[in-house]
């Protein structure tokens, strides 16, 4: 796969090659792949790590008892597609504007009756819970607590 120098503002364009898109990659090949596609290095790493607890602890099995792959990769990236990469924003910097947009969303749903804008204040907690999930204040199924 190439990518297009057009979509990278300047980055220089990268190719990917993969004979077997199911073949397993260990972690530092992972980063290595986001950081290709325009991650920040210590952002991936972070990134890797809790994609392997996360999913460890989903299956039942302890990380080096099972391997990641390109699928596995792909899923990262697109699941951190919010983070600013054109604009070489950090896994941190995204994670604190988050902080801040979860914030505001829950301002706003906190102000909003629900009584007379069920749908808008419905929206604004969804937004909230989506930006507190992508600042790493909440698990995608709703449930608080720090990564």
């Amino acid at each position: 796969m190439t990518v297009d120098p057009e979509n990278l503002h300047g980055r220089r364009p990268v190719q990917l090659r993969f004979v077997d898109a199911s073949r397993p990659v260990s972690q530092e090949q992972a980063v290595e792949l986001l950081c290709a596609i325009g991650f920040d290095r210590d952002g991936a790493r972070i990134l890797v790590a809790e994609y392997t607890l996360g999913t460890s602890e989903r299956i039942g099995l302890a990380p080096d008892r099972w391997s990641l792959d390109v699928s596995d990769v792909a899923s990262i990236a697109t699941s951190h597609e919010w983070i600013d990469r054109y604009r070489d924003e950090t896994l941190q910097q995204a994670r604190r504007r988050a902080l801040h947009y979860a914030t505001s969303w829950a301002r706003r749903a906190e102000q909003l009756d629900s009584g007379l804008a069920p749908a808008a204040a419905a929206r604004a907690e969804r937004a909230a819970l989506l930006w507190a999930v992508r600042a790493g204040l909440a698990e995608p199924d709703g449930s608080r607590g720090c990564r």
